[in-house]
């Protein structure tokens, strides 16, 4: 269970508008230091995210939360149009420099500006711990979206067993040191905000009360992220 937010040292309390500003911050080289401090764990995940919604070429994806376009690319490269929307305009300025077939939106995953059942499916990585309300999110998402379809979602979350004190030791330690090269809140803020992820069944609880149908789990990253899929009703 996460711990109580009061009483722990590590945790920083972000606006929004402090959370666009410490990405704006890291934004040329976030990519790069995910990479380092997660062993690579980002590229892997994302393969399953993208293996678990079976995407076809053609079909229109929103990727929420789209950030420097990491799962964008990919979708891309396997003939799927894909739209960006992030309320951080320097993320997805990155994303336009690395994807420049797709078009972005700057906008708030709580408050989507597209019409109702707009796109064939949607994805979000490494951001549902971050909003304000997962469960309105994952309701916005649904809207979205054609009846029918997947909404994938990709992040971090409680690892088993052994795995576990090990895990919570490199969050709290080295990735804020490693961090200090390029924005030492920044990486404070993301480890913290790692270590108090909520469970991979009480995710999947929450996009069930959002309403999606047949919410999956897919463990991955030797167990330290989870990919869960829904069904838009």
């Amino acid at each position: 269970m996460p711990r109580d937010r009061k009483e722990d040292p590590l945790h920083v309390e972000v606006s929004r508008a402090g959370m666009c500003d410490m990405f704006a911050r890291i934004a040329t080289r976030y990519d790069f230091f995910n990479d380092l401090l997660s062993f690579g764990i980002h590229r892997v995940t994302r393969r399953v995210l993208l293996r678990e919604m079976n995407l076809q070429p053609g079909q229109l994806v929103l990727d929420v939360c789209a950030g420097t376009g990491a799962l964008a690319r990919r979708a891309v490269a396997r003939g799927v149009k894909v739209v960006g929307v992030d309320g951080c305009d320097a993320m997805l300025r990155r994303l336009v420099e690395r994807v420049p077939s797709v078009p972005v939106v700057v906008g708030d995953a709580l408050n989507l500006p597209f019409a109702d059942a707009s796109f064939d499916a949607a994805m979000i990585g490494f951001s549902a711990r971050d909003v304000a309300s997962p469960l309105r999110m994952f309701s916005e998402i649904a809207r979205v979206v054609r009846p029918g379809s997947i909404i994938a979602n990709l992040d971090f979350t409680q690892p088993p067993g052994r795995l576990r004190p090990i895990y919570h030791f490199y969050l709290r330690t080295i990735i804020p040191r490693l961090g200090r090269l390029i924005d030492r809140n920044a990486y404070w803020f993301l480890a913290e905000s790692v270590e108090r992820v909520i469970s991979a069944p009480d995710l999947a609880a929450v996009m069930t009360d959002a309403g999606l149908l047949d919410v999956r789990i897919t463990y991955c990253g030797l167990g330290v992220a989870a990919v869960h899929t829904g069904r838009v009703p």
